[in-house]
């Protein structure tokens, strides 16, 4: 058996409610638990961030560099220091993420504000 053989054949099922769905032919895409899945997703993640931040030119400075995210496997936190900026720099990865066929959970999406100053941080993830 090789590696290949994997893939050849596969079936999948979904698990909804407590039941199963029919069983399905897996056409694309890499078996769950596979060695590749997470490398192959953070090179989709690097180019579907490359897209959404390449004409942003807002973010905090930190000795002299501009950022506007910060990256750990597939946990992004966007960084900006206006919520007109961080409203800007989400709504790109919103909308690129669609664009390319994926949705950001809103579940597990949280906003933070750090700083000296009193305020909040009121970002809603709608592509516009």
């Amino acid at each position: 058996m090789t590696y290949a053989d994997l893939y050849s054949e596969t079936l999948s099922a979904v698990r909804v409610n407590g039941g199963i769905t029919e069983w399905f032919a897996t056409l694309v895409g890499v078996l769950q638990g596979c060695v590749l899945s997470p490398l192959l997703f953070n090179i989709f993640l690097e180019v579907v961030l490359a897209r959404a931040l390449r004409f942003l030119d807002i973010g905090v400075v930190i000795s002299g560099y501009r950022l506007n995210n910060l990256r750990f496997a597939d946990d992004i936190a966007a960084m900006c220091n206006s919520n007109q900026g961080l409203d800007t720099i989400v709504t790109s990865m919103v909308t690129e993420s669609r664009r390319m066929g994926m949705n950001i959970n809103t579940d597990k999406t949280d906003t933070q504000l750090i700083g000296r100053y009193r305020g909040s941080c009121d970002i809603k993830l709608e592509a516009r």
